[in-house]
């Protein structure tokens, strides 16, 4: 039996590799969970096409939305918002009691419903990240014991948008994101909107959860977004566990490193 409902925003834009891994890896984390997985296409290439007309789900309900170009990952939320929200008595149909905004490229390792039971465990918790950045500061932190374990979750004042988990009525509260800035979703939901988390008095939670293994494939940054040594061990274990240490890959990854003053990896162990 689901304990949780829960709508899922997966905007799409190329990297098919990455795509399925990340597909995958969310499906085997949904135990407990009655999830509705929204994939967006973002105008990606015809292998990224090919790849979201396979996916599918034999527990859960995907709903797929083609966009006729890259329209950013604010015009896609705004899309997923508007068509999550409305019920419809026809059909007894209610809308998910949480969202989730995740990107193509992070790969699941814990439950899904972890991230739900720590929000709604945690007072006056306005959104909850999968993924623990080091970019953002840490205000406190402390220990959650959920139904599969205790994890370490952080205070922060925002986080990135690779997984963010929240109430519905939090997200419906800042849309329709600006779609003519470059101040992304994530920000706006954290600080910079009227309704923002910030704006609400309520706080930003992150847990390592989920694995970003598209760093060194950033749309963002040339190089991608920071992360330390241990995170991008991680990393590399998990593309050469799952065959996507590419040469194209691994030469962005020492491109990586060099700019970020890293050492080079020891050869990834898959034990």
């Amino acid at each position: 039996m689901a304990e949780h409902s829960l709508a899922i925003c997966f905007p799409v834009w190329n990297r098919a590799d990455l795509f399925e891994a990340s597909y995958a890896s969310l499906l085997r984390q949904l135990d407990g969970v009655d999830a509705s997985i929204w994939i967006i296409d973002n105008g990606s290439d015809a292998p990224t096409k090919q790849s979201i007309a396979k996916a599918h789900s034999e527990r859960h309900s995907i709903f797929k939305v083609t966009l006729p170009a890259n329209m950013g990952i604010p015009y896609a939320v705004n899309v997923f918002s508007r068509m999550t929200e409305l019920s419809c008595p026809f059909t007894n149909h209610q809308p998910a009691r949480h969202v989730m905004i995740v990107d193509a490229d992070c790969y699941f390792k814990r439950p899904v419903r972890e991230l739900i039971e720590i929000l709604e465990g945690s007072p006056n918790a306005g959104a909850i990240a999968g993924h623990d950045s080091i970019e953002h500061e840490v205000r406190r932190s402390y220990v959650f014991a959920t139904g599969s374990g205790e994890r370490v979750v952080k205070e922060k004042a925002v986080e990135r948008g690779l997984c963010l988990l929240m109430r519905r009525e939090i997200l419906a509260g800042c849309v329709p994101f600006p779609t003519d800035t470059p101040v992304d979703f994530d920000w706006q939901i954290g600080q910079r909107h009227a309704n923002s988390i910030e704006a609400l008095g309520l706080k930003m939670l992150a847990v390592d959860n989920v694995v970003h293994i598209g760093v060194y494939d950033s749309t963002w940054h040339p190089v991608g977004v920071p992360a330390d040594a241990s995170q991008l061990h991680e990393i590399d274990s998990l593309l050469t566990e799952l065959n996507l240490m590419s040469p194209a890959r691994r030469q962005r990854m020492e491109l990586y490193r060099s700019h970020f003053g890293l050492t080079q990896p020891r050869e990834p162990s898959l034990a």
